[in-house]
Parts: C-alpha cells; sequence; structure tokens
C-alpha cells in the first residue's frame, strides 16, 4: 500500500489498540480504511459500548469535520491499520472532485441516521406509558 501515491500523501499506518481519536475530542480528521479494522466505541452510563466494527473501505470520522462538532465515538485499530486521513479542505477538494464519493458519504450518512432514527423509536416504545406497553 505504501507504495500508491494517495497512500504516500494522506495514509497513515497505525497498531493494534492504537486510539485514533476520543468521544468529545474536536473533530478535525476522517478517515478511510485502506485494510485492517476499527472498533467505534461510545460510553453510555460509564459503560463503553461497541457501536460499529468497520473495515476495508469504510469511512468514519466525516461527521465531527462536516458539523465541525466534537467527535461523538472512541475509534480504536483493531489490528495492524492502514488508513488515509483527510483534514477538512481535504474532504471538500475530495467530494468537489468526485461526485461518487459525495454520494457515498451523503448515502453514509442517511443511512447511519435512519438507525438512529430506529433506534430511538424502539427505546421510546421501551418506555412506560408507550402505546406498546399498554395493555
Amino acid at each position: 500500500m505504501t507504495d500508491n501515491p494517495l497512500f504516500e500523501r494522506y495514509g497513515k499506518t497505525v497498531e493494534d489498540g492504537a486510539v485514533l481519536f476520543r468521544e468529545n475530542e474536536p473533530g478535525e480528521t476522517m478517515y478511510i480504511i485502506q485494510s485492517g479494522e476499527v472498533r467505534i466505541m461510545r460510553t453510555i452510563n460509564g459503560k463503553e459500548h461497541v457501536l460499529a466494527c468497520l473495515g476495508k473501505g469504510d469511512f468514519f470520522g466525516e461527521m465531527a469535520i462536516v458539523s465541525q462538532t466534537p467527535r461523538t465515538a472512541t475509534a480504536i485499530a483493531v489490528g495492524t491499520t492502514e488508513l488515509l486521513s483527510f483534514d477538512r479542505p481535504g474532504f471538500e477538494a475530495m467530494i468537489g472532485k468526485n461526485t461518487k464519493i459525495a454520494m457515498r458519504v451523503i448515502d453514509t450518512l442517511c443511512r447511519r441516521l435512519q438507525n438512529a432514527n430506529q433506534q430511538m423509536q424502539s427505546l421510546a416504545e421501551q418506555l412506560p406509558g408507550s402505546n406498546e406497553q399498554k395493555e
């Protein structure tokens, strides 16, 4: 992978257990996994929960640089992992030059939003007094 010009410019290799970013940190970089795996985790009520396990071709960290808000989760490498990393200007240049990449990012964000909405609905239905709980 290191003979790839794109990897030479934007690439980085991290070892197993490397923390790429932590929940609540400022978000300045997004990543695309070239090889390896990344676990996305979030602390809820003092306990860590795995939100996703991502692999080759997946990207993460884009929400913080698009919305310029703190990270909503922690990202940890699982095994040796090769990544492309882009800051906000690099991300904007990448999607500006390639509408397929822009559409893939939009599609992924929409799916993540749909999943979050489904999870919220499921949790709401479990609350006392919800329609599903009434006898």
